[in-house]
């Protein structure tokens, strides 16, 4: 969701609070968050938001296949519209067991979060010569150029309280 709304210029600050008006439904039933990030994709486009996607961000996903090789890190660069972006934006937080079992389905492809593989080491996506490649990791990877550190790891599935949550937004600022 954040790679999202940077990339597209979206206001920040106007997601956010669409943002905490989800925590009621998602903090005691956190599987309630991936249909709040949808939400927030959906209501949040606009029209030409796909090109300035595809101009600015790249998202790492784990493809899964019947046939060999049966699961690979792929990256998505190119959003052909608003919709295929959401569809891979879900995919890219679609943690198994957690968000379900069954990945996402985006054209005849099937995704996963990008999570397990080791970006620096085994994907190439860092672009061209003279790309600025900032690297967002939600579980505070040692590599990332943006983490959060020193939350407990279950605020992932069991979100802080709102004052909480504020305060982990302008602490985003420090980054």
């Amino acid at each position: 969701l954040g790679a999202c709304v940077l990339g597209t210029g979206t206001n920040v600050r106007t997601v956010f609070d669409f943002v905490l008006e989800q925590y009621p439904d998602c903090h005691r039933n956190p599987l309630r968050m991936f249909k709040a990030v949808e939400k927030a994709l959906c209501r949040f486009q606009y029209e030409g938001a796909e090109k300035r996607l595809s101009e600015r961000v790249r998202v790492l996903l784990t493809r899964v296949a019947t046939t060999p090789p049966f699961v690979m890190g792929e990256v998505a660069d190119t959003f052909p519209d608003m919709d295929t972006a959401i569809r891979i934006f879900c995919a890219s937080c679609h943690v198994p067991f957690v968000a379900g079992l069954l990945p996402v389905r985006i054209g005849d492809r099937f995704y996963y979060d990008g999570l397990v593989w080791p970006s620096r080491l085994l994907v190439p996506w860092r672009g061209a010569e003279g790309d600025h490649v900032v690297r967002v990791s939600a579980s505070s990877a040692p590599l990332a150029d943006m983490r959060l550190q020193g939350v407990p790891y279950w605020w992932a599935l069991f979100p802080p309280p709102p004052d909480v949550l504020r305060g982990l937004f302008w602490m985003g600022y420090r980054d």
